[in-house]
């Protein structure tokens, strides 16, 4: 339920408290972070995953309300970071941090304001990850969900 409150209401409430006067202004912008998760289902980490879906269908819906009203409106989608947040959901072992790696968080940040100031409404840090973005949006989920949920089952230290 935290995940759920930070993910999805916290967000909701500070967008709907700050867009209207940014756009009374004709001014300002939002930078909201989802997830490469948010793409697609999630098995394992499945209300991560949808609260990221979240994120970035919100997100992109707002921009496509404030177009041409000089508000920047966009939504950063990173794979894996390096961070401790992996350890901390349990997830410190799964394959797929090993299979893809890391992106530090200094990249990450430096794509998601490069995005933000050329108006991109989906930033994707990384060319792996936007490719990984575009297949995940091409490929049916019927073919993509038993791969993801191969790599993101949790694993014992023996696995």
């Amino acid at each position: 339920m935290q995940l759920l409150e930070l993910n999805i209401t916290a967000l909701t409430e500070l967008c709907h408290e700050y867009l209207p006067d940014m756009i009374r202004r004709g001014q300002g912008g939002i930078l909201n972070i989802a997830s490469l998760g948010g793409m697609t289902p999630g098995p394992y980490q499945a209300a991560y995953y949808a609260s990221k879906a979240y994120v970035i269908s919100l997100t992109e819906s707002l921009a496509q309300e404030a177009s041409g009203k000089s508000v920047r409106i966009s939504v950063v989608a990173p794979g894996p970071v390096s961070t401790k947040f992996h350890e901390k959901m349990g997830a410190g072992r799964a394959f797929y941090l090993r299979a893809f790696g890391v992106m530090d968080t200094q990249s990450i940040a430096r794509s998601a304001i490069r995005g933000w100031r050329w108006n991109r409404r989906v930033i994707t840090p990384g060319l792996f990850n936007t490719f990984s973005a575009l297949a995940l949006r091409i490929i049916p989920h019927t073919l993509s969900m038993p791969i993801l949920a191969w790599l993101l089952k949790p694993r014992r230290n023996s696995d």
